[in-house]
């Protein structure tokens, strides 16, 4: 990985995911690929199972999409993996881990997930929210008094909801994000960046920033850092062995599984 990459470790505590621990999305995988999904056309149920049968089709659709997307869009390397009735059923890897040292990539490599990270913030929002240690529609400022805005209205009145929703009026401002080594860095610099919309703006404005303030106002009200708190209230509690809540927690035994 760049060191840009790593930059961004450090700041947004991006987490280390295998493919055995990922959901396959058929239809995003491969959208000018001429291949069509087996059960495109039926919809199961979340209590229903398909047949043994009909998870082999999807199995080897997956594959051959996978494989498929990887050489029409010149992506060195992707793992693939396909749960059917609450298993795994196969998978994978295509291409190379690492093409400079020669290492394939297989169903154990480690990927970078970025702002998929974003789903364990609002999971972990929901938890503290039902344990009555945040309040989701409170001013962000009642669990993380150190939060400053550039905007009066937006500094005493945006909420967690907000933060998560994307819709502060604050655009994506990237440079500073992917500049700053820390939360607390990026959070000091968020006081003095002007805001183009809004706040509440609909559809709202996509920020990668906000959601680093959403992680900060939690581990406000827990006194943990972040990324313990996805440790524990996520990896473990999913037996997610192999998922890492940033590069520092990759032990040295699954270091040569990064991609």
């Amino acid at each position: 990985s760049t060191s840009g990459s790593h930059r961004r470790l450090r700041l947004r505590a991006h987490a280390m995911l295998p493919a055995t621990a990922a959901m396959l999305l058929l239809r995003a995988i491969a959208p000018t690929a001429s291949l069509r999904s087996p059960i495109a056309a039926s919809h199961v149920g979340p209590r229903e199972r398909l047949e043994p049968a009909a998870c082999e089709s999807v199995a080897a659709f997956a594959a051959a999409a996978a494989e498929s997307a990887r050489a029409a869009f010149n992506v060195t390397g992707l793992s693939v993996g396909v749960v059917c009735n609450h298993s795994v059923v196969y998978s994978g890897g295509f291409g190379f881990a690492d093409k400079a040292a020669n290492r394939k990539a297989d169903a154990d490599s480690l990927y970078q997930i970025a702002s998929n990270t974003k789903l364990f913030t609002s999971t972990i929002a929901l938890q503290l929210e039902q344990e009555k240690l945040l309040d989701l529609d409170a001013p962000v400022r009642h669990a993380n008094p150190a939060f400053r805005f550039f905007d009066r209205a937006g500094n005493e009145g945006l909420t967690p909801r907000d933060l998560l929703s994307h819709r502060t009026g604050l655009p994506r401002h990237d440079r500073v994000t992917f500049r700053s080594k820390t939360r607390k860095e990026l959070m000091e610099a968020m006081a003095w960046l002007p805001l183009d919309k809004p706040i509440r703006f609909q559809p709202g404005e996509y920020n990668n920033m906000m959601l680093a303030a959403a992680g900060v106002a939690e581990e406000a009200v827990t006194g943990l850092p972040w990324e313990q708190l996805v440790q524990t209230r996520i990896l473990d509690s999913l037996n997610m062995t192999s998922t890492f809540p940033n590069l520092t927690s990759v032990p040295p035994a699954a270091a040569d599984r990064m991609a």
